[in-house]
């Protein structure tokens, strides 16, 4: 069974190293408010997510939500966007663990964010490199696709 968890200052080290050597962009180095979590099934690390502050503006997501810029402003804190999702496992040899990883994320993340920063984010948004993923286990999880970035920085 999976659990998912904090990741203990103790542990910063081995998380930037594993995050490192798995996932194709390597370490990031989030500023603000950062959420680093830990993916676990009988206390062997699976997976590992690092949460933090949503793009200022991206077209789709605001006309999804029907914000306006006003309300963007007010609301923008309440989106947090998934930086980094690393899965520590050779690709197909867990069938499931992205998906599975990603829909208890998205459970536990209200609760997590809460205990760490005081109040709880409303959406999770991230990007999916499409020369990389398709992004299935993002909507295998429940995900909405809602289109496609310029390609901008923040």
């Amino acid at each position: 069974m999976l659990t998912i968890r904090k990741m203990l200052v103790k542990e910063r080290t081995k998380f930037g190293k594993l995050e490192g050597k798995y996932h194709y962009m390597g370490e990031t180095h989030s500023g603000g408010d950062t959420l680093r979590l830990i993916v676990e099934e009988d206390g062997v690390w699976k997976a590992l997510l690092v949460w933090g502050s949503a793009c200022y503006c991206l077209k789709d997501r605001d006309a999804w939500v029907e914000w306006t810029p006003t309300t963007r402003a007010e609301r923008q804190k309440l989106v947090v966007q998934n930086r980094r999702f690393t899965i520590l496992a050779s690709k197909g040899s867990e069938p499931n663990l992205a998906s599975q990883t990603l829909a208890l994320c998205t459970r536990e993340l209200p609760r997590l964010w809460h205990e760490n920063f005081g109040y709880e984010p409303l959406l999770c948004e991230t990007f999916c490199d499409m020369e990389v993923s398709a992004g299935t286990c993002y909507r295998a999880a429940g995900w909405i696709p809602l289109g496609e970035t310029k390609g901008f920085s923040r």
